[in-house]
């Protein structure tokens, strides 16, 4: 897949014509959309028009969800020089090339007006998205409906890309009373939590710089109409090489701690709201998860790596034998998987990044042993 070059490399597409394969909606608004473009574009509706191309250097446009199909046709052909793309990948090269030279000014209006329209209903549905990450005092009539259930709410409650979204995901199918949360804010809210019967909360934590960067393509997903004039490249630099700007700003958290974001989430949100120092009690390593009490609270600790094999013991803490994980929110799932999974082998971390967390970093230490720090470091390091 050529998905990374395409959003990269907006110069390489005008190099061969490209040929728009099937005839879905998205497809085929995209290639409408093209038309007052310079690029040279054509359509085969079916797998079998393949052979009455000649052209031996072209990109392939597919949609992601008939992407198996085209791939095998277009691989049985031959082609002596093609390459493969989604149209997702073309739409947000669009989006992050509108400066570009290889548009024409009209086309270069055309984009901005669509950008701004797209914009505009996209944030509203994002702002709406992050209100319903955070539990504030107003929601306290919803505890205390949960007060009247005999069935112990649960909330899906951690810092952005530890595995939360899954983990609602999988209540919510056994129609647990529960909420997904990266923070509460409020100290009614708080107080209204701590005087349920019994709450039990699931957590994660995860390593660092995989975070760090899920993080990064979560926000590139919330913000791909936001600066769209500046490249893939240099949003990583800025977003993905200082946690202050990838974390702090874009999902407005305070500042974090000498550990870094990745760890600081405890200390802020589980042991100022519900008074549990996940780092005052040994963490077991081995297993890959810790169960945390106080009062009325508890709490289940995994590490994100350990997730999918943790099905019985998340549901002995739940009291469900029928819980079952449902993966949900997955990267390797959405329209940038292809970009994702080609970042990831290569891109290299800031020194300053690196050394934060693997530098004498005391809840690094806490959570991963040395030898599983060393295989995360080498597998970064691209060696």
């Amino acid at each position: 897949m050529n998905d990374l070059q395409i959003v990269t490399n907006l110069e390489s597409v005008k190099e061969y014509p490209l040929v728009f394969c099937g005839n879905d909606i998205l497809l085929s608004q995209t290639q409408e959309f093209l038309e007052d473009s310079n690029f040279d574009c054509t359509q085969v509706s079916t797998p079998e028009q393949l052979s009455q191309r000649e052209d031996v250097k072209c990109w392939f446009i597919v949609s992601m969800d008939y992407l198996d199909d085209w791939s095998d046709a277009i691989s049985s052909r031959n082609f002596s020089d093609c390459r493969i793309a989604t149209t997702e990948a073309l739409g947000i090269s669009l989006l992050l090339n509108v400066a570009n030279p290889v548009f024409s000014d009209e086309f270069k209006e055309k984009l901005k007006t669509d950008i701004a329209e797209k914009r505009k209903a996209f944030l509203a549905n994002t702002q709406g998205m992050l209100e319903e990450l955070v539990l504030r005092d107003s929601d306290i009539e919803m505890v205390n409906e949960w007060k009247k259930s005999p069935e112990c709410p649960v909330l899906a409650y951690g810092c952005a890309k530890v595995g939360t979204t899954t983990t609602y995901a999988s209540l919510q199918a056994l129609g647990i009373n529960t909420r997904h949360l990266h923070s509460i804010r409020g100290d009614k809210i708080v107080e209204a939590l701590k005087s349920l019967p019994r709450l039990k909360i699931i957590t994660g934590v995860r390593e660092p710089l995989a975070k760090e960067l899920s993080t990064y393509f979560q926000s590139f997903i919330f913000t791909r109409y936001e600066n769209n004039e500046i490249g893939l490249q240099e949003r990583l630099d800025n977003c993905v090489h200082d946690t202050r700007i990838g974390m702090q700003q874009i999902f407005d958290y305070v500042p974090g701690n000498p550990y870094g974001t990745a760890f600081g989430w405890f200390d802020r949100e589980i042991k100022e709201n519900f008074g549990i120092d996940v780092y005052a009690e040994p963490f077991d390593k081995e297993k890959g998860y810790h169960i945390y009490r106080n009062g009325n609270v508890e709490v289940f600790l995994y590490r994100l790596e350990n997730l999918n094999s943790l099905e019985k013991e998340i549901a002995d803490f739940l009291e469900r034998p029928d819980f079952k994980i449902v993966k949900a929110n997955d990267a390797s799932e959405k329209d940038i998987r292809f970009i994702y999974e080609d970042v990831k082998k290569t891109h290299r971390f800031s020194k300053a990044l690196m050394d934060l967390y693997y530098k004498d970093n005391e809840r690094m230490d806490f959570f991963y042993t040395k030898e599983e720090q060393e295989k995360f470091l080498k597998k970064w390091q691209h060696d």
